[in-house]
């Protein structure tokens, strides 16, 4: 199962333009005895929320492998940049492990306006564990039926149909500049800066033609015939919505995902990293992990921290390219 999941999330990797960003060379000691103390965890999110849970999932899973507990702590604020600074305070021992929800991490430290406290190179990938994909979505009776007729109408009549996202310079807002600049066609952008709720509200009221949004968002709007889904940002067909087609299976060469991952501080040994990305490669082995994510609505897809980290260099150059663009679509 570990195998196929790296071989689904790699191909997000293949698909985004390649920029390694430079790292300084993390200090290596002997990981044979770590951990010898409880390990403390950093969820940059609300409890309850799909990032608290997921994580908390894996949490549960390390104390198992890793024979300490692991104390959760939820620091939550500015779209996780409370959680990612006092994950980067902390030291760099494996101790203290921290999540990310990548788009949402690069974005804070990339737009300086947000006066981010860290940079790319203040974490140390560990490992990924899920990727929800992007979709755009409209109205069941919507006259949209395919990608290609949505573009089609938008360039006839450009700025005109509305696309909600869950605000500005977010990843719901990237997928939607990229898209326009792959496809040609003009939307007028909703922004909704509390999240991806309200704009979900805003859709089903049909104040907007568009939803961009993820793949665990849309599921159940899908089964209760409240959202039709005109793409999957994946390189396959998601498993929940088996029926949705792909963007590329349309003709548009594009992959984005929100990817969720762990990280340590920057420093952390090698072999400490190498130790806690390994355990979570066993726990993302386990069916009975896998089957909790999916009940969670969360697409499970593990890379350890050598794949994770091209992943984020990768998406960094991605983003680093169009976020000017992104900042003046108000």
């Amino acid at each position: 199962m570990k195998k196929k999941l790296a071989a689904a999330a790699t191909a997000l990797v293949a698909a985004l333009l390649v920029t390694s960003c430079a790292q300084p060379q993390a200090a290596t000691s002997n990981a044979t005895d770590f951990p010898t103390k409880p390990m403390n965890m950093v969820i940059s999110f609300a409890a309850g929320g799909s990032t608290d849970v997921g994580a908390r999932l894996i949490a549960k899973g390390l104390e198992d492998k890793l024979g300490k507990p692991v104390v959760v702590e939820n620091k939550a604020g500015a779209g996780g940049q409370v959680g990612n600074s006092a994950l980067v305070a902390a030291k760099g021992d494996g101790y203290t492990v921290g999540t990310v929800s990548l788009a949402g991490t690069l974005l804070s430290y990339l737009d300086p306006d947000r006066g981010a406290s860290y940079k790319g190179d203040s974490f140390t990938p560990v490992a990924l564990y899920v990727q929800d994909p992007q979709v755009f979505v409209v109205s069941p009776d919507s006259p949209y039926k395919s990608l290609e007729e949505l573009v089609t109408a938008a360039k006839a009549a450009p700025g005109k149909l509305r696309v909600a996202t869950s605000g500005v310079a977010t990843q719901d807002h990237v997928a939607k500049v990229l898209f326009e600049e792959m496809s040609g066609a003009q939307f007028a952008p909703v922004h909704f800066s509390e999240g991806a709720a309200p704009a979900a509200t805003a859709f089903l009221g049909k104040n907007v033609e568009i939803l961009i949004t993820n793949v665990g968002d849309v599921k159940e709007m899908v089964a209760n015939n409240q959202a039709r889904v005109l793409g999957v940002a994946s390189a396959e067909r998601n498993d929940f919505l088996p029926d949705a087609p792909t963007f590329k299976e349309q003709g548009f060469d594009f992959e984005l995902a929100s990817s969720r991952g762990f990280v340590v501080p920057a420093g952390t040994p090698d072999d400490v990293v190498a130790k806690i990305s390994d355990a979570i490669g066993d726990i993302m082995d386990d069916e009975e992990t896998i089957q909790k994510l999916r009940d969670m609505n969360l697409t499970p897809a593990f890379l350890g921290h050598t794949e994770f980290k091209t992943l984020w260099d990768e998406t960094e150059n991605s983003f680093s390219s169009v976020l000017e663009r992104v900042k003046a679509d108000l």
